[in-house]
């Protein structure tokens, strides 16, 4: 769901920058953005396929590099044009994307590489010149504060909860995911991987959320079906330790001691003696 407020921060940061900025979903989708249309040049090099194909590269790896980091990140598209992605969340879970680009910077290196990368698309050099000159040129100095800018809008937007996620909660998708899937080897980066975010939003939403973290919860689950098995099966503990989800046995023991006050084997001694009695 998105804040009204967003759009209109957008429009005025284009009035300001000259840059393209958008809001995209944790899918990539563009759900807001200031001006509605694309930079001509971007629009008329996208009419090619496979450079469209490459336009679409470099904003996934941008955004994934974001979401492994964290933080915001700066870069130049496959044709030499400036991007900036920043992360937004809502209530502590990644939830989109703030992204600003579609300028170039004033060097004559800058120059060449775009005319270069994409000099097969167009009909003539002075076609090619034409959607270049349309370009808005920024001095890389400019475009560092622009992107500071950049960062402080993210910081309010995240702030404020002005980006709400409109799925079901992280944190409760990643308990119901454990709590299924509690034998298999299970890692925080795995689950970022997962749920596609980072690994730091994984462990704060759930902490927030449920109240411990996800390794204390996941130790908590397959304990629980320790038990279990120890009290109502005679299977031996190695076979416990594994299909629990322990695949180190020592380990699985030292945590099972500190849960009951006993190992697995007094456990069950226990268990048997005063069924006995």
């Amino acid at each position: 769901m998105l804040d009204n407020t967003i759009e209109s921060v957008l429009k005025d940061f284009h009035r300001i920058s000259g840059f393209h900025v958008s809001v995209c979903d944790v899918e990539l989708n563009e759900i807001c953005s200031y001006p509605k249309e694309v930079l001509p040049f971007c629009r008329r090099i996208q009419q090619d396929p496979l450079y469209r194909a490459g336009c679409i590269k470099c904003d996934k790896s941008a955004f994934e590099s974001v979401k492994r980091s964290d933080k915001l990140y700066v870069y130049q598209c496959h044709c030499g044009l400036y991007e900036a992605v920043a992360p937004l969340y809502s209530s502590g879970v990644l939830s989109g994307y703030l992204m600003m680009g579609q300028v170039r910077d004033e060097s004559a290196e800058t120059s060449r590489k775009i005319a270069g990368e994409t000099a097969s698309v167009f009909s003539s050099p002075e076609e090619q010149e034409a959607y270049l000159s349309a370009i808005r040129v920024v001095p890389v100095e400019l475009i560092h504060s622009y992107v500071h800018i950049l960062s402080i809008i993210a910081d309010y937007f995240n702030k404020n909860d002005r980006l709400r996620a409109t799925h079901e909660d992280l944190a409760d998708l990643i308990k119901k995911y454990i709590y299924k899937n509690y034998a298999k080897k299970i890692t925080l980066d795995g689950l970022a991987t997962k749920f596609g975010c980072c690994k730091a939003t994984v462990m704060n939403a759930f902490k927030k959320k449920h109240g411990m973290t996800v390794i204390a919860y996941l130790n908590q689950v397959r304990l629980d079906h320790a038990e279990h098995l120890v009290r109502n099966t005679d299977m031996s503990f190695k076979e416990i330790s594994y299909v629990c989800g322990f695949y180190d046995q020592n380990y699985f023991s030292k945590l099972f001691n500190d849960r009951f006050g006993c190992s697995p084997t007094v456990f069950r001694s226990l268990l048997t003696k005063n069924e006995s009695s």
